[in-house]
């Protein structure tokens, strides 16, 4: 993390905001995991046994069949100047993305960005996201825009594509605003919206902790 970026950033608020969110989350995706094991063993139990597993095993497939894609758009604003915000945002870890370096076991600079390192089930899964930063500079006194500068963050894990994040940096005057969109870029299940879900709940916490008050965020779903 930058310097800049260490003296705005609440690091402690920051760390609490992604264990409230982690702790929610997990405790979500385990009651409606259970949920799930519920009704497909009473589909069992109910129905004939073949026609209750059929049920099961296509209940249970459908909770995680790759159908869903999300987007979101977040305004937000600051009171540091445009070039704080770039370099913020072009670091290994970027503001947006707190609740992913947040949860990392290892945040490492790249070249391009930063790449991070998880492990789940007691270590015996792993996992690695890799954050490609593109900055365009764009020249304030252009008649046609006010936008100062426009960042791209594409974020893959384990080599395949996970989301895009298109961060337009403005000057208003007094502050700074930002209009951040982002993207899955590959289908996940159903049960992905939990995360996402409580994820909006403290997206706004969490960048507050960093010095960005959110002003608006709308998401919306495709489905394949």
């Amino acid at each position: 993390m930058s310097s800049t970026s260490d003296q705005r950033m609440d690091r402690e608020e920051v760390e609490a905001v992604v264990q409230r969110y982690h702790r929610v989350e997990r405790i979500w995706s385990v009651a409606i995991a259970v949920l799930v094991a519920v009704v497909a063993i009473s589909a069992i139990l109910a129905l004939p046994f073949l026609v209750g597993l059929l049920v099961a095993l296509g209940l249970v497939a459908l909770a995680r069949a790759p159908l869903i894609t999300r987007t979101t758009a977040t305004s937000v604003a600051t009171d540091a100047d445009p070039s704080t915000v770039v370099s913020e945002f072009d670091d290994a870890s970027p503001p947006n993305l707190a609740f992913q370096w947040g949860l990392a076991d290892d945040v490492r600079s790249t070249d391009d960005g930063g790449a991070y390192d998880f492990s789940y089930f007691f270590g015996l899964q792993s996992a690695a996201m890799n954050v490609d930063v593109d900055v365009d500079d764009r020249p304030s006194e252009s008649p046609e825009t006010d936008v100062v500068s426009t960042l791209e963050i594409v974020a893959t894990t384990n080599g395949r594509s996970w989301g895009t994040h298109t961060i337009s940096v403005r000057d208003d005057g007094g502050e700074t605003r930002l209009e951040i969109e982002s993207s899955t870029d590959r289908r996940f299940g159903p049960l992905f919206l939990v995360q996402g879900l409580v994820a909006d709940r403290y997206y706004a916490d969490v960048l507050a902790a960093q010095g960005y008050t959110v002003l608006e965020r709308e998401w919306s779903l495709s489905v394949l």
